[in-house]
């Protein structure tokens, strides 16, 4: 997949397939778009993502960014979903006050568009201008195919990033899971931590939190791992490890059952399944050790009873 950002003149000679929107989460609502330009490659069209390296709405606002997905995790989904051309533009002011119809106008030149969905809400131009009536006229006008999509719903509501956020923020992985069409993912290096997993014989794999990426609550959390195209059963804590740190850094650290290879340096892929307990404080390191068994022995039932993994993978 060709990853293109910090260039917002860009071009492709080739004709495209494309989806515009700020894809955070990659949800239902943003695969079906995707979905709908992987369906012009039997046309002869090249597929193309459009969004932008900052979310619009929390830099317009003056927000701190909270991210399902950080831009790296976005680029390793989308990758994985086959499309030819992941396009990130830089969210700069002079890209801001674009009139809507100059947007639209420049994109379709520069990246030879010839089919272009959307959700119904989608908005582009300086100040929102432009919306799906003024993009049915320019689709007409510029010679391109225009699919405008309604949002997916889940419980008599609209699919968004908002509603994922709501059960990110709650602990709520289930339902996550149903809105995001996937496990809310962690993607990182694994990293040295105190090495005290060793000492009880229960390794663990250590991933520093994206400052940007919301998590769901301090907790212990049924897992899988990915490394590389093997996936395993584990169980995650998120939080800072208050048994054994007085340091306030906040990560992910999983148990992979039955994997003792070294990773330190490789990227791992870490899916969170179901919400077990709040992090404790223990009394000592036994007990310690006793409750993270427990929670092991509990999230290896649940894979298995929910067949979210198989023996061989345990």
């Amino acid at each position: 997949m060709h990853y293109i950002r910090n260039n917002a003149d860009y071009e492709i000679k080739e004709k495209t397939a494309i989806c515009l929107g700020k894809f955070d989460g990659l949800h239902k609502g943003h695969r079906r778009l995707i979905r709908n330009i992987s369906d012009r490659k039997k046309y002869g069209l090249k597929t193309v993502v459009y969004t932008f390296d900052t979310n619009p709405a929390f830099l317009i606002n003056h927000e701190k960014e909270q991210l399902i997905t950080t831009n790296y995790e976005r680029k390793v989904l989308i990758e994985e979903m086959g499309i030819d051309y992941l396009y990130e533009l830089p969210f700069t002011k002079e890209i801001m006050n674009l009139e809507p119809e100059y947007f639209i106008e420049k994109i379709v030149k520069e990246l030879s568009i010839k089919y272009m969905t959307v959700g119904n809400d989608f908005r582009f131009g300086k100040g929102g201008r432009g919306d799906y009536a003024l993009l049915a006229k320019l689709a007409k006008d510029l010679s391109f195919e225009l699919d405008i999509i309604d949002k997916e719903r889940y419980e008599d509501r609209d699919i968004s990033s908002t509603y994922v956020r709501e059960c990110i923020i709650a602990g709520d992985m289930e339902k996550s899971k149903e809105l995001l069409g996937y496990p809310y993912t962690i993607v990182g290096e694994v990293v040295h931590g105190n090495q005290l997993g060793r000492t009880i014989d229960i390794p663990t794999a250590n991933v520093v939190a994206d400052d940007n990426k919301i998590f769901p609550p301090n907790g212990v959390y049924v897992s899988r791992v990915c490394i590389g195209d093997l996936v395993y059963g584990s169980v995650t804590n998120i939080g800072i490890k208050p048994t054994v740190t007085d340091k306030h850094i906040k990560g992910a650290e999983s148990f992979i059952f039955d994997f003792s290879n070294d990773i330190y340096g490789k990227e791992i892929k870490i899916e969170l399944l179901k919400y077990v307990r709040p992090e404790m404080k223990f009394k000592n390191i036994e007990e310690l050790k006793g409750r993270m068994q427990a929670d092991a022995d509990y999230s290896k039932k649940y894979l298995l009873d929910n067949q979210l993994i198989n023996i061989k993978q345990m």
